[in-house]
């Protein structure tokens, strides 16, 4: 599953300059350094989908799009409830409730 996601990234952020596959492997590598005792597959998804689509409305519409993805390649339900809470708490002045969401919006920040 973890291969599927990466692809997912790579495909969707090719070409950029910013919030690529690169800094999405980065934001997954220092999440994991600031903490433990999290759940690897949630940091890991979140981490490469937290940024798949930019624009207006961002965080709403890269929720959607990795619900849609993880959905499709079976990941349990459960889990995408709370990567698409971590994708849509990624401001700076966001509040993450779970040790993933923190995990990441300090990586980001």
């Amino acid at each position: 599953m973890r291969s599927i996601i990466e692809q997912y990234c790579k495909d969707l952020t090719a070409g950029r300059l910013t919030y690529g596959y690169d800094h999405s492997c980065r934001v997954y590598y220092y999440a994991k350094k600031l903490g433990d005792h999290y759940d690897d597959s949630i940091l890991h998804a979140a981490s490469f989908l937290y940024k798949i689509i930019l624009g207006q409305n961002t965080k709403e519409d890269s929720a959607l799009r990795a619900e849609s993805i993880l959905s499709e390649i079976g990941f349990p339900v459960e889990k995408i409830y709370l990567i698409k809470n971590i994708i849509l708490n990624t401001d700076p002045e966001d509040r993450p409730e779970t040790i993933e969401g923190k995990l990441i919006h300090d990586a980001i920040i």
